[in-house]
């Protein structure tokens, strides 16, 4: 088997960067942090970006919505359910926002958070990614109920509830918010998987038996 190439310079910033947003924050981290990183100078990191804005810009088109825009041609399987389509959505998300780090630190709340939306490129970055992120699970619903798989809904506002409680959820990962210590013991004892796996039968079959 060939060995992979090995990383090019820029991508060697682009994946040091990511994962220092992650673990450190974006205000946290400097550009002087990335390039010790990479075992190079601030010189070196300049001649791949302006700014540590431009940076974090392309890691969120490069890391975040490319992956989610090659990922919405793998549910355009005709053979899949909508069910089998909306978990497969869910644990995509899974990935991804772990892959991102603590909630706090994901890459469209980091360009919502430091003045960035007043740039024309960014704002048209996070509307994108907000649009594809939405118009999947709207789409998955919306054929669901077309097609009679699932249940007659307001597939706009569950969308909605859908978007907001899953990254709830993953959110309990990193314990955050805190909840009151004898709730936090029942979910400290469960697995991320289990926890994934329950929130999806939730969705899935609800409340009632």
């Amino acid at each position: 088997m060939a060995e992979r190439p090995a990383p090019t310079k820029k991508e060697q910033i682009l994946q040091a960067a990511l994962t220092l947003f992650a673990e450190n924050g974006y205000p946290k981290t400097h550009i002087l942090d990335i390039a010790e990183s990479c075992s190079m100078g601030k010189s070196t990191f300049y001649d791949y970006f302006k700014s540590k804005e431009d940076l974090l810009l392309e890691i969120f088109e490069t890391k975040v919505i490319a992956p989610y825009e090659e990922f919405t041609e793998q549910l355009k399987a005709p053979e899949l359910s909508c069910k089998d389509k909306l978990l497969m959505f869910l644990r995509f998300e899974s990935k991804m926002t772990h892959l991102m780090g603590h909630p706090k630190n994901y890459m469209d709340f980091l360009l919502s958070q430091n003045d960035l939306l007043k740039k024309e490129e960014v704002c048209r970055a996070v509307q994108r990614f907000t649009t594809l992120r939405f118009s999947m699970i709207f789409r998955i619903l919306e054929k669901g109920v077309q097609s009679g798989e699932f249940r007659d809904i307001d597939i706009f506002r569950t969308t909605a509830f859908i978007i907001g409680a899953h990254l709830f959820s993953c959110c309990l990962d990193f314990q955050f918010p805190p909840f009151p210590e004898e709730y936090a013991a029942s979910l400290k004892s469960m697995t991320a998987k289990e926890r994934e796996e329950e929130f999806m039968n939730l969705i899935l079959h609800g409340l009632l038996k």
